[in-house]
């Protein structure tokens, strides 16, 4: 018996692209930014989902 498991990937842009600004609320954009995709992501019967690397943290 076959099974079908289903995924996806998010990948997006950090919307504070700012280096002044801190850690914290560069944390709280990220997430605020990929909750509804994470969400959404879940009403579409995702059972694993895949976010890029550091996509909580400011980038390099």
């Amino acid at each position: 018996m076959a099974r079908t498991v289903i995924s996806g990937l998010i990948q997006a842009s950090n919307p504070i692209n700012d280096e002044s600004r801190s850690v914290a609320d560069i944390q709280a954009a990220m997430l605020e930014k990929h909750l509804p995709m994470i969400h959404d992501a879940g009403k579409k019967g995702v059972q694993i989902l895949c976010l890029q690397e550091i996509f909580n943290g400011p980038y390099f």
